[in-house]
């Protein structure tokens, strides 16, 4: 364990990692009610608010079925029913279509050998994944129209014999099937229809199958790469939309002779010469008086920007913002995190787990109970800073609060209620925070 305590230890500092709690045993029977009950209790616990926490239970079957699959060695063979589709012959051969995503569903039972040849595979509960999951939801019929679509790259394609000359529909044989590209939005349709959601027998998605039979030997890695970095686009990237944006920029460096990046393919300034639109945001948010704002920065940061004509983005970002306020809070939060990491640093264990994923938390309690950090020249040595955040951390890990009894701090730090019953009984019942804009 020694040898491989900073690789533990990194992932345990990373808020986005789940855990899975795997019990094998070479019976055939279920787990019984004795054992199965504490585990379902423990499940429970640890994912409030949000999923942590997974169960996998492999008996005497599943390990001889894992043995007998030779792990990510399966091979993998679809029969892909494409609607509407076309033919591309020249140079290589491929096909394209639609599918309906209850077909895209079944396709969950391989796991993750589906995606053996992508460079990611399904990252479960994500923004992006997330938002995928919500338009199958709720806007089924327009699925099509919002989603890129999914790239399969098979060793062999054959169409079958019935339906040959009718371009309505026809399924096609796919030998050692790989799905390249779309890995997240497969996954998410597995996880929409796993959980019950009606109404899909109309949802359609795009999907390419391209026969590698008779292409160059590195082409199927040539597409795996093309296909996942070209022309992507992501929720930020509608910020420069936003003429506040560009107002910040200019108030900024004529103000305070600081550079502010915004466009999400612009180069990073560094430190001391400016920052970006993520800092900004979440040091905004951090600092917002409504503690619901710097849980959102540690659960789901891209949801501050998912939508730049509603809250919580309007809320941060809008005509009244300061450039020189933004500009103070990104100090103040590269202030805390530096702090807050020569403190866990030295200390390590709990300390370092609540100070790693409670550092919005802290700063967000930092910015409200500091007021005239915004009125003075800064000094990131602040004695001020650095005593808030002490008490802030006696607070957070006094065994009598018990805090942490049944939540792991990653959980608990995304948990708004929480967090705020914490925050109020922190802070002084007339603070109300430091927040312009």
């Amino acid at each position: 364990m020694k040898a491989i305590r900073p690789d533990v230890e990194e992932v345990l500092a990373d808020s986005r990692v789940t855990f899975k709690i795997v019990v094998a045993y070479t019976g055939q029977q279920s787990l019984s009610d004795e054992v199965q009950g504490p585990l379902d209790g423990l499940l429970a616990a640890l994912n409030d608010p949000a999923e942590l926490v997974s169960l996998r239970v492999l008996g005497q079957g599943d390990l001889w079925g894992i043995v007998a699959k030779q792990a990510l060695a399966e091979k993998i063979d679809l029969q892909i029913m494409l609607k509407e589709f076309g033919t591309v012959r020249d140079p290589y051969m491929a096909y394209y279509g639609q599918v309906d995503l209850k077909d895209i569903a079944t396709w969950g039972k391989f796991g993750p050998h589906l995606y053996a040849k992508n460079i990611r595979g399904f990252k479960g509960s994500t923004d992006v994944n997330d938002g995928i999951i919500a338009t199958i939801k709720t806007q089924p019929n327009n699925f099509w129209y919002f989603n890129n679509g999914i790239t399969v790259v098979c060793a062999k394609v054959r169409p079958q014999p019935l339906g040959s000359g009718a371009q309505e529909s026809r399924v096609f044989e796919c030998e050692g099937a790989s799905v390249v590209n779309g890995a997240q939005t497969v996954g998410s349709i597995v996880a929409a229809i796993n959980g019950g959601t009606e109404g899909l027998r109309s949802a359609r998605v795009l999907v390419r199958i391209i026969s590698l039979e008779n292409c160059p030997e590195s082409f199927g890695l040539e597409v795996t790469k093309a296909a996942n970095t070209q022309n992507r686009i992501e929720g930020k990237d509608f910020v420069a939309q936003d003429r506040n944006q560009a107002r910040l920029q200019t108030e900024l460096f004529l103000e305070k002779s600081k550079r502010y990046v915004y466009r999400s393919r612009d180069a990073a300034p560094i430190a001391g010469e400016g920052c970006t639109f993520e800092e900004a945001a979440v040091a905004l948010a951090c600092a917002h008086p409504d503690t619901a704002h710097c849980v959102q920065a540690k659960r789901e940061v891209g949801k501050l920007w998912e939508d730049i004509t509603r809250a919580p983005y309007t809320i941060l970002f809008n005509s009244s913002t300061s450039a020189v306020h933004m500009w103070r809070t990104v100090e103040i939060m590269r202030s805390v995190d530096g702090l807050l990491k020569k403190r866990h640093s030295a200390q390590g264990g709990r300390v370092k787990l609540v100070a790693t994923h409670g550092n919005r938390f802290i700063l967000h309690v930092v910015c409200r109970s500091v007021p005239d950090l915004y009125s003075v020249d800064f000094d990131p040595q602040d004695p001020k800073i650095v005593s808030a955040i002490a008490s802030t951390l006696a607070i957070l890990l006094d065994p009598a609060k018990r805090l942490f009894e049944s939540s792991y701090p990653s959980n608990f730090f995304k948990n708004a209620t929480k967090c705020k019953q914490i925050a109020n009984a922190i802070l002084p019942a007339n603070v109300t925070g430091n927040f312009v804009g």
